[in-house]
């Protein structure tokens, strides 16, 4: 970059960053096309801009998991509010609620139909990599909440694919359902121990929930 501008006069404060937002008028266009340093400032301001918008994109918007709660109807009624006048002020969001709109989320509504009585939820996110185990069993994917720590994998018995999990503490007798993407969901019930077995589970992505004591946890995208 030159040391110094050809014609400072030429230049009012704030030109140059009008130029960079794309809005400056053709006496400033025609000075940054003759002049290195200005071109060189503009240039750096730009990059600053994009950096920061890029920084502060869609920092203020909730997550999708609570648009896609908010369409559903299970959070609080406090933020219930609080999401739908964001959703009303912000064209991004407006765009993702309908895109899962179409989308459609019907695993976890047939889990909705299923939890009448379930007043909280708790958000499981899965651990970065598979839990070994003892004994030659595979790894187990590990999902994590506030409370509980809930462990999911597949083992193979006489050909038959079956999923096998855990829940740490133990919840005795809690329903768990496991969903395929195109087929109605299955159920079983947790042991004393907080172990469950769902046998013969053709390969694939599933989602699977369970509700004991009027909460209830969602894990998405379980591989088999």
């Amino acid at each position: 970059m030159t040391a110094t501008c050809i014609d400072p006069s030429e230049i009012r404060e704030g030109d140059l960053a009008a130029y960079a937002d794309g809005e400056a008028d053709e006496r400033v266009r025609r000075h940054v096309r003759r002049c290195a340093h200005c071109a060189a400032l503009v240039a750096r301001y730009a990059h600053t801009d994009h950096t920061l918008r890029a920084g502060l994109y869609r920092a203020a918007c909730p997550p999708a998991e609570t648009l896609a709660r908010w369409q559903l109807h299970i959070l609080s009624p406090e933020e219930e509010l609080r999401v739908a006048a964001h959703v009303r002020a912000c064209p991004h969001c407006q765009r993702e609620c309908m895109e899962l709109e179409a989308a459609g989320d019907s695993a976890m509504s047939l889990l909705l139909d299923h939890l009448k009585d379930v007043t909280s939820w708790l958000v499981a996110s899965r651990t970065a990599a598979p839990q070994p185990v003892r004994g030659g069993v595979p790894p187990q994917q590990r999902y994590r909440t506030a409370e509980l720590d809930i462990f999911v994998g597949t083992i193979v018995v006489q050909t038959q694919r079956q999923l096998r999990g855990r829940i740490r503490p133990p919840i005795p007798g809690a329903t768990v359902w496991l969903m395929p993407p195109d087929a109605p969901p299955r159920n079983c019930q947790t042991d004393i121990t907080g172990y469950f077995i769902f046998p013969d589970v053709p390969p694939g992505k599933y989602s699977l929930g369970f509700a004991w004591q009027g909460r209830a946890v969602f894990l998405r995208d379980v591989d088999v």
